[in-house]
């Protein structure tokens, strides 16, 4: 569906005077190719997705990494999100005014009218040593444009990322009662690599697993949630849904415990305490660069 309204945009210029066929990469021009995108998606279990490696242009996607900000190094302009709860360990920024010009000509892209119809939010995402997130269902209704949430896009930008430092994604099969049974796919988060899934009441996805990359390194990404109106029998879940599937990091009762809480709200430092004391994060030690930062927050969103 949305593969196919990649090809209109095969002419348009965007940017600053730079034309998609330079941000893109060889699949864009090629028609044959986009079919067997759009049929990969229609057909991939366990829900609807598609990888398109070589997403950009080698290179745009090298600028793009090059000029990737990492929130340790950041200037006070970029203001972090930071996610430190035994569920998700992140860093996070929306704000797309203060990005190097070429991440900004990379968003454009993305929510352009020309490339897509309707494009909610873009966001960067770092995940530092010990950075995780569970299996979750993504919130179905945006709380404040009553629109649907249908597709995300993320597209990595890890050079000589090796399989041995995690940070894979998994989409999850259900079972009968709509929870995750199964990983059928296992994606690595390497350079240049995009997934496009279909955003529904059955797409768990997650990285239940620790990130063990080196310290001066980090799983980054730039992430796409796109939206439609509201479809009549559209879901109305306005927050993520976790769950306590394949995470090893924590007890099976506590990790179901905080689930249940986290998928009405955020995880606080006083829920945290109450329901597991001694806990100490995962990415404490990139966190300790933050301390005297004030381009990073605790995260209050979602």
């Amino acid at each position: 569906m949305m593969i196919a309204d990649f090809q209109l945009a095969m002419d348009s210029i965007v940017g600053e005077g730079r034309s998609l066929h330079s941000v893109l990469g060889d699949w864009f021009r090629d028609w044959k190719q986009l079919q067997a995108f759009s049929e990969s998606f229609k057909n991939s279990e366990p829900f609807p997705h598609v990888i398109i490696d070589g997403f950009f242009s080698e290179a745009f996607a090298s600028s793009l990494l090059d000029n990737f900000p990492l929130p340790h190094k950041t200037n006070e302009l970029i203001e972090w999100h930071k996610y430190e709860n035994p569920l998700e360990c992140k860093f996070a920024t929306n704000d797309v005014n203060p990005l190097p010009q070429e991440l900004r000509e990379a968003i454009e892209t993305l929510q352009s009218t020309e490339f897509v119809h309707i494009a909610e939010k873009i966001s960067l995402h770092f995940h530092p040593p010990g950075g995780k997130l569970n299996v979750h269902l993504d919130y179905s209704k945006h709380p404040k444009l009553d629109k649907e949430r249908r597709l995300n896009l993320i597209v990595y930008l890890n050079r000589e990322w090796r399989d041995s430092f995690g940070g894979h994604l998994y989409l999850y099969s259900s079972d009968t009662n709509n929870t995750p049974e199964r990983a059928e796919a296992k994606i690595l988060p390497v350079f240049n690599r995009a997934v496009l899934f279909r955003t529904s009441d059955i797409s768990w996805h997650g990285m239940p697993n620790l990130i063990t990359c080196p310290m001066d390194d980090g799983r980054k990404s730039i992430a796409v949630y796109y939206l439609s109106n509201l479809r009549m029998d559209a879901e109305t879940r306005l927050k993520a849904r976790f769950v306590a599937k394949d995470d090893i990091s924590l007890d099976p009762g506590i990790a179901e415990e905080l689930c249940k809480i986290r998928s009405h709200r955020l995880l606080d430092a006083e829920t945290i305490s109450k329901v597991i004391p001694n806990w100490i994060s995962p990415m404490r030690h990139y966190s300790d660069l933050f301390v005297n930062s004030s381009s990073t927050k605790d995260n209050v969103n979602q």
